[in-house]
């Protein structure tokens, strides 16, 4: 198989998030970094063990150029994670960790944040469509992009940094092992990838990524959270 066709196999679309200078003042739905401003009317400020949760992302699906099928039965999604200890490997949702899921924007109402002092900073977010994202040079040599083209391939094959929903993740250190203890009977898959953003005083470490991924078939409400950094 040639390069040039290995390329086309691996390519998946993806939506880059660009994160602008402004903080989003006037439309609660928008997508932002650093910042939550919707929930249902029945939901409060998450906590974990008596602490609050910090705010990450708010993330509109319904702005997006390109939705994954993976997602294609979410309008919005928000994200918080404690700020003083991350989340442990194969975390469930809640545990120092908070994913919510919305399927529609209808019954969405403001969420007034505490009066805490987050080390991030809310930043909107404006969508770009990626037609091609790569996967780490591992995966690519697992499915056969020959080894003589190492050099070359962050170069022909670019692997997106930063926030984006689908695609592949960027992964900075081994695969992602979203059930290390078998515990799921069927999969769960990568969906979307948070990056550091100094902008945002958003950090996983060191430049690092929170990865999502969401489970398939009949456990399709199981959300799982990875992260990785240099």
């Amino acid at each position: 198989m040639s390069s040039e066709q290995i390329k086309r196999q691996l390519a998946l679309k993806a939506v880059r998030a660009i994160v602008g200078g402004a903080a989003p003042l006037d439309d609660h739905f928008a997508s932002r970094l650093g910042g939550v401003s919707v929930a249902m009317p029945n939901e409060t400020w998450p906590t974990c063990e008596g602490k609050l949760l910090m705010p990450v992302c708010q993330l509109n699906l319904t702005e997006l150029p390109y939705r994954p099928s993976s997602l294609a039965d979410i309008a919005l999604l928000t994200l918080f994670v404690d700020q003083e200890e991350m989340p442990e490997e194969d975390a469930l949702n809640g545990d120092r960790w908070l994913l919510r899921a919305y399927p529609s924007l209808e019954g969405l109402v403001p969420i007034k944040s505490p009066e805490e002092s987050w080390p991030v900073v809310a930043r909107s977010i404006r969508w770009e469509l990626v037609e091609a994202d790569y996967p780490a040079w591992d995966y690519a040599i697992s499915k056969g992009y020959p080894l003589t083209l190492e050099d070359k391939y962050d170069k022909e094959l670019e692997s997106l940094e930063g926030t984006k929903i689908g695609g592949w993740p960027r992964i900075v250190q081994c695969d992602i092992d979203w059930d290390p203890y078998n515990r799921y009977p069927e999969k769960v898959e990568y969906v979307l990838q948070i990056g550091s953003d100094e902008r945002v005083r958003l950090a996983w470490g060191d430049e690092g990524f929170a990865y999502i991924g969401r489970g398939t078939g009949e456990i399709s409400d199981r959300w799982m959270f990875a992260w990785q950094c240099y």
